[in-house]
């Protein structure tokens, strides 16, 4: 999961040149880490948020990109020096995105029908996402109100096909986790 592999990163780096959090944002940037996903490097950088009162992680570019909200938790080592022991994230919904779209337009409640939009390139990231969900139950898909499967593939003209994903996406958020439900339905080539 992304979000574990990001607060591993962060206290390995943190523990290992001895920073003090309270110096983030103040010259003590985290930048130049770097997380893997789906088999590919993506950067990671921590920073102090704009109004200087939390720190906040970025992962990813302007199109794609998660963006955290960071909370630390830390201990006193019997030396005297500051262990930092977990990183609590809080994904910010309207910062981050997919396809260039907010992730809170993404992956709505609702239905979301984009079967005439043929353009290939345009949210190709948000609908691999989709699917790899439909696939992986135990990971956030579920069987929607009036579908038989949470990933169907119907027949809209020769060689064009119409998938119909159902995706129930959880996010932390404040300490809770809050889930949205979505019917979405997008073009693909049949094979």
């Amino acid at each position: 999961m992304v979000s574990n592999q990001i607060e591993s990163r962060i206290i390995d780096h943190v523990n290992a040149k001895d920073l003090n959090l309270n110096d983030l944002g103040k010259g003590e940037e985290l930048t130049g880490l770097e997380i893997e996903i789906d088999g590919h490097s993506v950067d990671l950088n921590v920073y102090r948020d704009l109004s200087g009162e939390s720190s906040i992680a970025i992962v990813g570019d302007a199109e794609n990109r998660l963006v955290f909200r960071l909370g630390f938790l830390s201990e006193l080592s019997t030396n005297h020096k500051y262990k930092l022991n977990s990183v609590a994230l809080s994904l910010e919904r309207g910062m981050s995105k997919i396809d260039g779209m907010t992730h809170a337009l993404a992956f709505m409640d609702g239905e979301i029908d984009e079967t005439t939009n043929t353009i290939a390139d345009d949210e190709q990231c948000r609908r691999e996402l989709a699917k790899k969900q439909a696939k992986k139950q135990y990971w956030g898909a579920y069987i929607g109100p009036g579908l038989d499967s949470s990933n169907i593939l119907d027949t809209v003209s020769p060689g064009i096909c119409k998938r119909t994903v159902s995706m129930r996406t959880c996010y932390a958020s404040n300490g809770q986790t809050p889930c949205t439900e979505t019917v979405y339905a997008f073009p693909e080539r049949c094979d």
